[in-house]
């Protein structure tokens, strides 16, 4: 299953004390990871690492109890693809600091997808959080794998959107793939394992630290083809996101917010100092090159930003429930009071949206649309 490259990457990636700057550093300095390997402790030390860093080198170089451990996580469902993989994305070694290993739960594949990554505010709003349902679905059903890092709010709701678009999404976690942090984000998890896949570059059991998620960060920027930020406040951790983006070259795109907002006020000062706005789905794939706008300009002058997907109507009654319904969180008794009609009548209408995947019940009961 691993050829002994990979495990030179598995040893080189578990030695205490070697991180991801001396691992590249290592690398510029040797050549291969063959001759990483194969260097002797003087030749650490002349390298200018410390003595225990040389002993811890040398001793961790056992490739048959590595190749045990990895079967081992094999049987657990977590493969471990290193740059000697074709399923490894090249674009990985040119993060800051390269990424030379990546523990995988689920469709290893979806990292050569053309892939989106969509961040925002943990604390987002319930225009946020229906703005990157709206955004992560369409594009996914465009085609394009969505990234994001499962966190609170927007990552999450970016997750939920492409899988209820029968979409493909990637979870980046700041701690081991065995391990689903937040714990609140459990059935995302589930869901993404079974039908997505999940990454890291910690080994599995390794604990979810503050230090780990902003770099975790310039691997969701590594595999994505452009990063989209919904909503940030002004010193939001999604913007470390957006900065690595944008040194890498890779385009950041952003969602305009109201101006009263604190979680949009990182977002809007963006689109000021000059980042791409987005103010519909269609806007992401132009960007990119992979839509024709000529598509858009001749849909009919659409006004809707290609948001207006509508369930078949079997009745007039549901069509005037489904005016009610918004992008925005609504509670179910201004849906029943604005349609004028009876709960009896208003609430299967509901499910049947609901079951078709055209709207959600939050926990809070609040009615949302999805599409």
């Amino acid at each position: 299953m691993y050829c002994t490259e990979d495990l030179q990457w598995i040893w080189l990636c578990s030695v205490p004390g070697i991180g991801p700057v001396k691992r590249g550093f290592l690398l510029q300095q040797f050549g291969t990871i063959g001759q990483i390997y194969n260097a002797s402790r003087q030749d650490y030390l002349r390298e200018r690492f410390s003595d225990k860093e040389a002993d811890d080198l040398c001793e961790a170089k056992d490739l048959e109890m590595l190749r045990i451990q990895a079967e081992r996580w094999l049987n657990k469902g977590i493969s471990v693809i290193t740059p000697a993989s074709p399923a490894f994305p090249k674009s990985l070694l040119r993060a800051d600091p390269p990424v030379f290993l990546m523990y995988v739960k689920g469709e290893a594949s979806l990292l050569q997808h053309r892939n989106i990554g969509i961040v925002g505010s943990r604390k987002c709003t319930s225009y946020g959080s229906a703005a990157a349902r709206y955004l992560a679905g369409n594009l996914a059903r465009f085609g394009y794998g969505i990234v994001s890092g499962m966190a609170y709010g927007i990552d999450a709701c970016a997750g939920r959107g492409a899988l209820d678009a029968a979409g493909s999404t990637i979870a980046v976690l700041g701690c081991g793939v065995d391990i689903c942090y937040p714990q609140s984000n459990r059935n995302l998890y589930r869901k993404i394992g079974e039908r997505g896949l999940i990454v890291s570059e910690y080994p599995p059991g390794t604990k979810p630290l503050s230090g780990f998620f902003p770099m975790r960060n310039r691997i969701i920027a590594a595999l994505s083809q452009a990063v989209v930020i919904v909503e940030a406040a002004e010193r939001s951790g999604a913007l470390i996101t957006v900065s690595i983006a944008a040194d890498n070259g890779t385009p950041v795109m952003v969602v305009p917010g109201p101006i009263f907002s604190e979680t949009s006020k990182g977002t809007n000062l963006l689109i000021r100092d000059g980042a791409e706005l987005v103010l519909r789905w269609e806007d992401i794939p132009i960007a990119l090159g992979d839509m024709d706008p000529e598509i858009i300009r001749s849909g009919a002058d659409r006004q809707d930003g290609g948001k207006n997907i509508a369930p078949s109507f079997p009745d007039d009654t549901a069509k005037r429930i489904w005016e009610c319904v918004s992008w925005e969180s609504r509670s179910t008794a201004d849906i029943i009071r604005e349609s004028g009609l009876p709960p009896q009548k208003v609430l299967p209408v509901l499910t049947m949206f609901e079951l078709q995947g055209y709207i959600e019940t939050l926990p809070n009961k609040d009615i949302i649309r999805l599409r």
